[in-house]
């Protein structure tokens, strides 16, 4: 679709829209909670796709299923149309019924749902739909990197708007400076990819202007284009060991630029993208939280004491009679009243991580994991073990020699003595098996 301008606004009632944030919070749930829930149709248009839930829940769909994805995605159980131009099939959207769209920076794959930080809008407005199904007819029928001219791109519902646009069609570049341009405030933004001049630019002209202006690119992403040098007296780059993959500008605690659109020149002329404007204080209000969380990660191990949740480290045996790598184990506790399934929580070492990928534990019972399994050395030195949800947060730590008091002479292990609390020294101690 087409079309500089904003033109007079479609108004529509009974319009929601709300955000999940990855990986903090259940991006995996909410995208099932909304495909499930279809009954007719589901047209996606994603730019990967290979988390096997969703994958299972579309392939299991039994209306009419539409998908179209970048040539390099992941190969998938049904049918699908690739792209076929140079440049991205970049967009991450789904249309469900012709009612809802789930849009955002989030790619339905594990990284994207369970490391990477992203945000998933859910939007349940007949209107939004109906722009979102003009693109997605145009891509399924063959035409990438284009489009015709749409009449509205704006909807208005109970005070708040959004607007919608398509790259590189619809020149994105210039929606987002035009928004910028129009702060009063503040603009704070996370970015994956910045290479945007005339976007730097403008960022740095509204601080001397008073406006405050404060960003967060991902580390990864720096290069010879990268806006981080010139814009950083007014950012940082992000600690997240995996991706902060937001393209997120929030201007004046008021309004929300967010999508696949990155502000890069492919961004803008090369690659299919989404792009959504939407002036709504309350969403604003959720992502300037998670820029606050953003800013704040500590990629870390904590030592704080904190009441303990179901699962638990137990027992550790670090430093063995025999071969480390044949007498080496782990063991964790349920002490919950229903069983654990164990699909991608994760043990490490501080360095190497080992993910479940299947596996369960009664309740009140534990779980022996070899070395065998988790194929990570234990150190006899300031080693430890970390457990980690499949969301990233940290559910327990063990530590010794050196980083804890306890010490285990050969053949002895460390051994959990109560369960009332995390992260805690006193609640171990030495024993022999």
């Amino acid at each position: 679709m087409t079309g500089h301008a904003i033109l007079p606004s479609l108004q529509e009632n009974n319009v929601s829209v709300s955000v999940t944030f990855c990986p903090r919070e259940h991006c995996d749930l909410t995208f099932l909670h909304e495909l499930q829930a279809g009954q007719q149709s589901i047209d996606c248009a994603l730019y990967d796709l290979s988390d096997p839930m969703i994958v299972s829940s579309l392939n299991n769909f039994s209306g009419t299923l539409r998908v179209v994805v970048d040539d390099a995605a992941t190969k998938l159980p049904f049918p699908v149309k690739k792209d076929t131009v140079d440049g991205l099939m970049h967009n991450k959207f789904c249309i469900i019924d012709h009612a809802t769209v789930l849009t955002g920076s989030t790619n339905p794959t594990f990284e994207g749902i369970y490391r990477n930080n992203n945000n998933l809008l859910v939007i349940h407005s007949r209107s939004i739909a109906a722009l979102y199904t003009e693109e997605f007819e145009e891509l399924w029928h063959g035409t990438f990197r284009g489009g015709k001219t749409d009449l509205h791109n704006v909807v208005s519902y109970d005070s708040k708007s959004m607007a919608v646009y398509f790259c590189p069609e619809d020149d994105c570049e210039e929606h987002v400076l035009a928004a910028i341009e129009g702060a009063q405030q503040s603009v704070y933004f996370m970015t994956f990819s910045f290479t945007d001049d005339r976007i730097a630019k403008l960022l740095l002209n509204k601080r001397t202007e008073g406006i405050t202006v404060f960003g967060i690119f991902e580390k990864s992403q720096l290069s010879n284009w990268s806006e981080y040098p010139r814009l950083a007296s007014v950012s940082i780059l992000d600690k997240n060991p995996s991706l902060m993959h937001h393209k997120v500008f929030i201007i004046d605690n008021s309004t929300v630029i967010t999508g696949s659109y990155n502000p890069t020149s492919n961004g803008n002329t090369y690659n299919d993208e989404n792009l959504m404007i939407l002036h709504d204080p309350d969403l604003a209000a959720r992502f300037l939280d998670e820029f606050a969380v953003v800013r704040a990660f500590d990629p870390l191990p904590s030592f704080t004491p904190k009441p303990a949740g179901t699962l638990l480290l137990s027992e550790v045996l670090y430093d063995s009679l025999g071969k480390d790598e044949d007498e080496e184990y782990i063991v964790l506790r349920n002490g919950g009243s229903t069983a654990m399934q164990l699909r991608n929580y994760e043990v490490s070492n501080g360095k190497t991580v080992y993910r479940f990928s299947s596996g369960s534990i009664e309740p009140e019972q534990e779980l022996l994991v070899k070395r065998s399994t988790f194929r990570f050395a234990l150190p006899n030195k300031e080693g430890m073990v970390l457990l980690h949800d499949p969301y990233g947060e940290q559910l327990d730590v063990v530590a010794w020699e050196g980083r804890w008091k306890l010490t285990a002479a050969s053949g002895q292990i460390v051994k959990r003595v109560k369960f009332t609390d995390r992260n805690d020294e006193a609640s171990w101690e030495v024993a022999t098996p």
